[in-house]
């Protein structure tokens, strides 16, 4: 249903149906709707045209990130680590 949104242009509604996804702690596969909603931050962070949001402040700064670090305080799994680190160095402009 997210990625339906998405299609259409509604990145709000996304946000808000991967949100209560990831707040249910009886997801079958919680690692897919974490996945989702990291993809659908980290593609508005690089195109932030298609942000339906980005008038009202979207998701504000750092939104993978702060995905990241709520994920962090569920799991320590170390692709998640992984994964953080990989889009930590990858983030252009910004001093370690």
């Amino acid at each position: 249903l997210a990625d339906l949104e998405r299609a259409v242009g509604e990145t709000s509604r996304a946000r808000a149906v991967l949100e209560l996804a990831v707040a249910r702690p009886d997801l079958d596969r919680p690692e897919a709707a974490w996945k989702s909603y990291v993809d659908l931050e980290t593609r508005l962070e690089a195109h932030p045209e298609e942000d339906d949001a980005a008038d009202a402040g979207g998701a504000g700064e750092n939104a993978v990130a702060a995905l990241y670090e709520r994920l962090l305080e569920r799991t320590r799994h170390v692709k998640v680590w992984l994964a953080y680190a990989s889009y930590e160095a990858a983030a252009p402009g910004e001093a370690a």
